[in-house]
């Protein structure tokens, strides 16, 4: 007994915890009991885990925009709900299973896009006084801020936000003053063009700048409007604020017409600052009126063409309305303002393509001493290209446009042709806003409306399809039966045309090649329009703004800034090269025979901005100003 005790002892595991490590019996069933009703509830809760994402697979997306019933006590429920409707993008797929059955072609789609070689889709001052015009004006009495103005003594010029004023002696003329108007603490200030008044005495600056809200920069303009009386002693009378960028402005009979281009990207419908335009009256910010708000049933973008009527000087706001969903360029005449709203439309076809066009929106807001009224809109072809390409007219509204038609894949941008495009001419009656004639498709395919311009009843036009176009001329005395010429393929193009008076065209554009100043004048013969004679200066650029040129039809004169070079030929090396890059001011003359230059500024050193040189002839000199350069050059007209 001892022997099989100790040899017990020997194995050195004690019984009791065999038992409990391996139970038998009845402690082992119920031991087993928990462990089956423990993997039973792991079991049912992974099922559960296993049913709801599989039922969360099949859960539709959402297929309409989110409610914004909250808002529908604020005046600007209609304006919420439109807003909510175009930021709302309907979901590509069905479900998460949806997506996820997809994901294989999507992922294989974004390698094909890494792969080499894919194609991805002058005109009388408004008023008597010493107010002398410099800008070429679109409108009679209607003028347009510029960079330069000038009185019978001064000449003004704004340069990197700061205003120069010099006198006018010839060659004895200096700097009288400066004014710095980057001053105001704000981010991205940028002094953009500016009005004279009448009297010369009060000067009205039209800036730009960002505004910090919240995660949120918003742009501003503002208004600023300073005493010049005394050119050495230049003070600030007031300052303006509207929410937008800059887009044009006009000095009419009526006040200061000021536009801005306002973008909603990120609303938040519970601030009015976030998605309605905001104008400083009485020295607060406020919102522009629902009344006051023209929008479309669907927004096309998510922008406004923002308003303002000011007193003349700019210190004012008499009223403020709104475009919603327009945001190209504007076009003013002495009693409305024109915006333009491009989209696409869509024409089913048969099979998996469709067709589409291009159409654009011209909306009229009309102004007076008492503010603004909406006046309607009309549909045409095509798009505008810019404010020359419209024009006011004895009740008619005349409209150039590019037309363009396509055909693209149902639900997805393919690689198809490019589009179509030519030019068409729609003339508008103003009483009932309907096109009553037009000339459709009139240019050759493949081209666009590159230039335009109105003059009465004759309107000129200029398209091309890379470096050669045609000028039309169009006579628009019965609107029945427009007729009109051409030139025939030429080389280059004009980016602007002038009305020269004395039956001449003056259009300013390029030359053979992308790097070729070409001035060309036209003239109408019996059956055709003819070139009369051409200036063209090689290895050159210029700035296809049309306020950069200086325009004197009565001394027949040319002037705008260039950049220019020369080609060398290293003979060493038997090879050309492009060196001694400067920019120059050049003054052409046209005696009624012959285009040519009679002047040229040098300025080697310099780094200019070309859209900010400018030039005024004026008593036997001619003044050239670009950045801090004030040249005075005699020049003798024959």
């Amino acid at each position: 007994m001892k022997k099989k005790q100790w040899l017990q002892s020997l194995n050195g595991v004690d019984d009791k915890y065999v038992a409990e490590a391996a139970p038998t019996g009845a402690a082992a069933r119920k031991r087993s009991g928990k462990s089956i009703r423990l993997i039973s509830i792991l079991a049912a809760c992974l099922a559960f885990v296993l049913l709801a994402g599989t039922f969360a697979l099949f859960i539709p997306y959402p297929t309409t925009p989110p409610s914004v019933a909250a808002y529908a006590n604020s005046p600007y429920y209609s304006i919420i709900q439109k807003f909510n409707a175009y930021h709302f993008e309907p979901p590509t797929f069905k479900n998460t299973f949806d997506y996820l059955i997809h994901l294989p072609s999507l992922a294989w789609e974004q390698v094909e896009d890494l792969a080499p070689g894919k194609v991805e889709s002058s005109e009388a001052p408004m008023q008597n006084g010493s107010y002398q015009e410099v800008t070429d004006n679109q409108v009679a009495g209607v003028i347009e801020a510029d960079l330069i103005k000038r009185s019978d003594k001064h000449i003004y010029y704004l340069s990197e936000n700061v205003l120069h004023i010099y006198s006018i002696e010839g060659e004895d003329s200096r700097l009288l003053g400066r004014y710095n108007l980057a001053q105001y603490g704000v981010e991205i200030f940028s002094a953009r063009e500016f009005f004279l008044s009448a009297d010369c005495t009060t000067l009205t600056v039209i800036s730009s700048y960002t505004n910090k809200t919240g995660n949120a920069r918003i742009p501003y303009v503002k208004v600023i409007t300073l005493d010049v009386s005394d050119p050495a002693n230049v003070t600030e009378l007031s300052n303006i604020d509207v929410s937008g960028d800059y887009l044009s402005s006009r000095l009419t009979e009526h006040g200061l017409l000021l536009m801005t281009t306002l973008y909603c990207n990120k609303p938040n419908y519970a601030d009015e600052r976030t998605f309605v335009p905001q104008v400083e009256m009485n020295g607060e910010m406020q919102s522009v009126a629902a009344d006051q708000i023209i929008a479309p049933d669907e927004l096309s973008t998510a922008s406004y063409t923002v308003m303002l009527m000011m007193d003349a000087t700019g210190q004012s706001v008499i009223d403020s309305a709104a475009f919603l969903s327009y945001s190209q360029d504007v076009y003013v005449s002495r009693d409305a303002i024109y915006a333009t709203r491009r989209e696409t439309a869509y024409e089913q076809t048969d099979g998996d393509y469709q067709d589409y066009y291009t159409v654009s929106e011209i909306s009229c807001m009309k102004y007076g001493a008492d503010g603004f009224a909406y006046h309607g809109s009309v549909m045409v072809n095509g798009y505008v290209l810019d404010q020359y390409s419209m024009d006011q007219y004895e009740n008619t509204l005349r409209v150039f446009t590019t037309t363009e038609h396509g055909t693209k894949q149902v639900n997805e941008w393919g690689l198809m042709p490019a589009p179509v495009t030519s030019a068409s001419l729609f003339v508008i009656d103003l009483d009932s806003m309907n096109v009553i004639s037009s000339v459709e498709q009139f240019a050759p395919q493949r081209e666009t409306v590159r230039s335009a311009r109105f003059e009465g009843n004759v309107a000129y036009v200029c398209t091309a399809v890379q470096q050669t176009d045609p000028v039309f001329f169009f006579d628009l005395s019965d609107p029945t039966n427009i007729t009109y010429k051409e030139t025939g393929t030429i080389a280059g193009f004009s980016t602007s045309l002038v009305d020269f008076g004395d039956g001449f065209l003056l259009g300013i554009g390029r030359g053979s090649n992308g790097n070729e100043l070409k001035l060309e004048v036209y003239t109408e013969g019996e059956e055709i329009v003819e070139s009369y004679c051409q200036y063209v200066r090689p290895l050159c650029d210029y700035y296809p703004e049309y306020k950069c040129y200086y325009i004197d039809r009565e001394n027949g004169l040319v002037g705008l800034g260039i950049h220019t070079w020369d080609k060398i030929l290293y003979e060493e090396y038997h090879a050309y090269s492009y060196d001694n890059y400067r920019y120059e001011y050049i003054v052409l003359h046209f005696d009624g025979e012959r285009i040519s230059e009679v002047l040229s500024a040098t300025y080697p050193d310099a780094n200019y901005d070309l859209s900010e040189m400018r030039g005024v002839y004026v008593d036997g000199y001619f003044y050239v100003l670009g950045g801090n350069h004030f040249d005075v050059k005699p020049l003798a007209i024959d």
